[in-house]
């Protein structure tokens, strides 16, 4: 063998050796810088974030959100307890509807603060588009996919004032605004579902809305500037009030109407005080000074209930 070629062996066989050595070398730190990722006795490491479980398949949840439908259970039913299918759908702009089977339970309760209502009355009272808040829980079946199951559901309310823009049978719409410079739901919702929107410096201004509610029976209150008891004909259109209500588009729910407390609105369908010192019959008697025949006592013009 030439010494040239002596010498070109010796070089390949050399290459091999450091290549041989630094995939050794590799291989023997690999297991070491595996193990100080994890934690595991290396310096400098973390532990990775506990895995979240995936949300359709956590035991139990809530959503807050308005309500998509009610779909009451057909009769005859094989589940001789199964009310329906309540959908409701969160704030967020790529929520999904979240579909919830409505059982008749000792523990399920539908509620306004402190009025239940009762469960066979459920069909009258969940219509599309009131804000609410569901609460739900995995069912425990046989089957793989386990249904979610309403444990509760509750609507928030929100104080309004304004006038009454027209009543009519079971329902009044008002043309008002919230109590306390709160924000109207929607809007409310909007900017809590886009927290990375830039926030504008100057507040936004509270717009007065027609707002259409209906009355429900044994939940809706009505009541003079004293707190006494009335009724929805007592009062009348352009009338000041005050209200509680269950906020909806297109339908809310009425919670409560009364008099103002400094009773701004009461006898006074064009939401003025009367003039101080006139104390006087009105146009049509009755002892008062509205056009309907005064105060509360006379209300001569509707027939009269009082003096």
């Amino acid at each position: 063998m030439s010494a040239r070629n002596s010498s070109t062996v010796r070089w390949r066989w050399g290459k091999l050796l450091v290549a041989v050595s630094a995939w050794v070398l590799l291989a023997g730190l690999a297991p070491a810088a595996a193990q100080s990722g994890r934690g595991g006795g290396g310096h400098g490491g973390h532990k990775p974030p506990p895995r979240r479980s995936p949300k359709k398949d956590r035991p139990s949840g809530s959503e807050k959100g308005w309500l998509v439908k009610f779909k009451p259970a057909k009769e005859g039913s094989e589940d001789e307890d199964l009310l329906g299918v309540l959908m409701v759908k969160g704030f967020e702009k790529h929520s999904r509807v979240v579909k919830m089977i409505v059982h008749r339970t000792e523990s399920l309760n539908v509620k306004v603060r402190d009025h239940t209502f009762a469960l066979d009355e459920l069909g009258d009272v969940l219509w599309k588009g009131l804000y609410c808040t569901a609460s739900w829980k995995l069912k425990e079946t046989d089957s793989h996919r386990k249904p979610k199951e309403l444990e509760s559901l509750s609507f928030d309310t929100i104080d309004l004032e304004g006038k009454i823009y027209e009543i009519g049978d079971g329902m009044v719409v008002l043309k008002a605004v919230p109590k306390n410079g709160r924000q109207w739901p929607d809007v409310e919702a909007k900017e809590k579902s886009s927290p990375n929107r830039r926030r504008e410096t100057k507040a936004k201004r509270i717009a007065r809305r027609k707002v259409k509610l209906k009355v429900i029976e044994d939940l809706s209150k009505f009541q003079d500037a004293s707190d006494e008891e009335m009724s929805l004909d007592d009062f009348e259109v352009g009338q000041e009030v005050e209200a509680t209500i269950v906020y909806g588009r297109p339908y809310g729910m009425l919670v409560a109407m009364r008099i103002p407390s400094d009773g701004s609105g009461a006898d006074n369908p064009n939401g003025r005080r009367p003039p101080p010192g006139n104390d006087g019959p009105g146009p049509r008697g009755g002892g008062g000074t509205g056009p309907s025949g005064g105060g509360r006592g006379g209300r001569g013009g509707r027939g009269g209930r009082g003096g």
